[in-house]
């Protein structure tokens, strides 16, 4: 498919939406301020959660972070947010803090095949490190 044309679509429907909430939608969706998601509800959460695996997918680990963030701000403890969180933390290195995610989404839902093997994969990777 084609993701950077799906992460300009899903830029726009967030910033109509925001707009249509009363937001701040014309403001730049990249931004720090999650400001721009003021007056949407969790209903937006996936839509929020695809534009981070966009940016993931693209390379923009630090932009689909903060996104996968805002997503979790919408609709707190989504068991394949957090698993999402751990997976971009783990390819951006960052071994503790992939690990911390894996196992709050696991202690949400403690059959998640994705999560558990990322897990085992990066504690795998982390104890070479220690």
């Amino acid at each position: 498919g084609n993701v950077a044309q799906a992460t300009s679509w899903l830029r726009n429907a967030l910033q109509l939406a925001s707009a249509m909430a009363g937001g701040e939608g014309a403001r730049d969706l990249g931004s720090e301020d999650s400001g721009e998601l003021q007056g949407l509800g969790p209903a937006w959460e996936p839509t929020v959660l695809a534009l981070g695996h966009c940016l993931r997918k693209q390379g923009a680990l630090q932009d689909a972070l903060l996104w996968y963030n805002r997503a979790l701000s919408l609709n707190p403890g989504q068991p394949g947010t957090l698993a999402a969180v751990g997976y971009t933390h783990q390819l951006m290195g960052n071994l503790p803090l992939a690990i911390e995610a894996y196992h709050a989404c696991l202690a949400i839902k403690p059959d998640d095949a994705f999560a558990a093997e990322m897990l085992n994969v990066a504690l795998m990777d982390y104890s070479r490190f220690d």
